[in-house]
């Protein structure tokens, strides 16, 4: 099973703990034979009231879908977009203590985000983006948008230049 989750800057709603908690529940009962019933039981307890369930009653639904055995790889993107980082660090660690040795995360952030001093004590793995190879991959971007659209095509070599140079500068391998 795979579930992942972008936390959106422009979107506030998605940059929750318990919509990324709440998005993870449906990815992964999506590939189950039958709903949990414990997830039927807690829907049905909040379903009149219009609220929706507390973020510990949603986090044992999430450790007991990860208990069922399969392997369950979760990306989760933007980690410093999220409202609350430092929450959502607690949790990865929270999932990793559950000893769900079926369970792998691939987590992408930039490199110093509120939260950042939280995710070292999990002691991850590092694999950096933001070189040179992701400049270049930027910098290929940007120059065949400027030749490509039909009104930046034409402006002045030395004025799409600078666009290059601030662009792929400004980006930070992003």
């Amino acid at each position: 099973m795979m579930a992942y989750y972008y936390f959106d800057f422009s979107e506030a709603d998605s940059r929750t703990l318990d919509s990324f908690i709440r998005s993870l529940i449906v990815q992964l009962t999506a590939n189950l034979p039958e709903i949990p019933r414990d997830l039927l039981g807690l829907h049905a307890s909040y379903k009149e009231n219009n609220q929706g369930p507390p973020s510990e009653s949603l986090k044992g639904i999430l450790h007991n879908i990860l208990k069922q055995g399969s392997k369950v790889i979760i990306a989760i993107d933007a980690l410093d977009e999220c409202s609350q980082p430092e929450d959502l660090v607690h949790l990865i660690g929270e999932m990793r203590s559950w000893g769900a040795t079926n369970l792998r995360l691939l987590v992408v952030s930039r490199q110093h985000f509120e939260g950042a001093d939280a995710l070292e004590e999990l002691r991850p793995s590092y694999v950096s983006i933001q070189d040179e190879v992701a400049n270049n991959d930027i910098l290929t971007f940007v120059q065949e948008i400027l030749s490509k659209d039909i009104k930046l095509r034409n402006w002045p070599a030395k004025v799409k230049n600078e666009i290059e140079i601030v662009l792929v500068s400004k980006s930070n391998g992003m």
